[in-house]
């Protein structure tokens, strides 16, 4: 068996354990981008993408590796894999995407916290996020482990980035895909009254600078 074989079953084994976490199928013929699960045609998407990237002027040896199907990274966050699709035109290809683990195992990649305090301020800590090398302003953020209530990932968030607990029961206000282009991820977004109980203590891989209080005006007036 040789290595594209084994790419090939490795990721049917993948798709086949998370199935019920990897979404819809599609259907091209509805204009949309279908997962092709027939693996004699994965030779063909994968040929059809290098094809379509030498087209853009890619080298041909960078567009074969970058069109293997397959599990390409795993890692503390997710799973990243490189899927044979068929698009709209009836074209082959191959599409990549990166998969969370609270996403595969509870189907939510995290949530964002909404907190307001009593007299109506909103709290954004300011963090420094590896992705974007930058400070970003931002509401608390986090994964929500298998098994654990809503309430108590809240709190755990809270307790970590703000110093705070939840008053009142938390209402969801929407759901989020941060990035629909390359993420399978669905971050719901809670808004929860809450109050400052003591110091923030930021988990170790976490950089954050402080909070900053605002009111919704100004919060608009920042837009």
């Amino acid at each position: 068996m040789d290595d594209s074989h084994k790419n090939y079953e490795g990721y049917l084994a993948f798709v086949n354990k998370y199935k019920s976490s990897l979404g819809y199928k599609g259907n091209y013929s509805k204009n949309e981008i279908e997962i092709v699960d027939d693996i004699s045609l994965f030779p063909t998407c994968e040929e059809s993408a290098v094809g379509q990237m030498v087209k853009q002027g890619t080298p041909r040896e960078d567009a074969v590796k970058r069109a293997r199907i397959g599990i390409r990274e795993e890692n503390r966050w997710g799973v990243s894999i490189c899927e044979p699709v068929k698009l709209p035109t009836g074209t082959y290809g191959t599409f990549i995407r990166f998969i969370s683990w609270g996403q595969l195992d509870s189907g939510f990649a995290g949530m964002i916290i909404i907190p307001v305090l009593t007299d109506g301020k909103l709290i954004f800590t300011k963090a420094f996020r590896n992705a974007t090398r930058n400070w970003c302003l931002e509401f608390p953020r986090g994964t929500r482990d298998p098994g654990d209530s809503i309430l108590k990932t809240l709190n755990s968030e809270l307790k970590e980035e703000v110093g705070a607990k939840v008053l009142k029961d938390p209402v969801k206000i929407g759901e989020v895909f941060p990035d629909s282009g390359i993420l399978t991820s669905i971050v719901e977004i809670y808004k929860a009254e809450i109050e400052i109980v003591g110091e923030a203590t930021p988990g170790v891989t976490e950089a954050i600078k402080g909070l900053v209080f605002l009111t919704p005006e100004e919060v608009k007036a920042l837009l």
